[in-house]
């Protein structure tokens, strides 16, 4: 590792760990496979209203700063129905 600190000398600092600050800034038992429970109910509603609302941001029309404002007042497919 270098010395951060002492730019712009490269003084080389011994890694003792990724407990050390600014070594690593995720954790990486919070992936993908930590959010699945196999046990949880699955709600088919909830899959389709997350699809609706992805189709629903797909086609939105923001390009002027009034469709925007427009845009962000309303809840949305997912919002309103769920």
């Amino acid at each position: 590792m270098v010395d951060r600190w002492n730019y712009p000398a490269k003084d080389a600092v011994q890694f003792e760990g990724a407990w050390e600050a600014y070594v690593r800034d995720f954790d990486p038992t919070l992936n993908q496979s930590f959010m699945v429970c196999n046990d949880a109910p699955k709600f088919d509603v909830l899959s389709e209203l997350t699809a609706k609302g992805k189709e629903e941001n797909k086609i939105v029309d923001i390009s002027t700063e009034d469709a925007q404002k427009t845009w962000l007042e309303t809840k949305g497919i997912f919002f309103d129905e769920l």
